[in-house]
This record gives C-alpha cells, structure tokens and sequence, in this order.
C-alpha cells in the first residue's frame, strides 16, 4: 500500500449551460444534498397520501 496521505474523493457535476460553474460534492455536501432530498420526498409522499384519501 502507498502511504500517500487520504485524500477525500470529490465528484464534479458539470452543467452543460454556458454560464453554469461546475458544482463540487465533498462528503458533507452530499450529506447535505441528500437530507434535502429525503425531506422532499417525505412532503411529496404526505401529499400523495392526503391525495389517495381524498379521491
């Protein structure tokens, strides 16, 4: 094993826009991205819920 010092992997999403800055997840944006997405899916999941029982 090369005992080069851990670097932390880093995912680049690229836009394809021409004025968009490529976006660069670290591990704690990640996490943050993805709290985001499960509290968004839980809303739309309460909704169609409410929708089910309202039909």
């Amino acid at each position: 094993m090369p005992s080069t010092p851990h670097r932390e992997r880093k995912t680049v999403l690229k836009i394809n826009s021409p004025n968009a800055n490529p976006i660069i997840f670290n591990k704690d944006s990640t996490k943050k991205l993805m709290h985001v997405l499960q509290t968004n899916l839980n809303k739309i999941q309460s909704q169609l819920d409410i929708m089910c029982l309202t039909t």
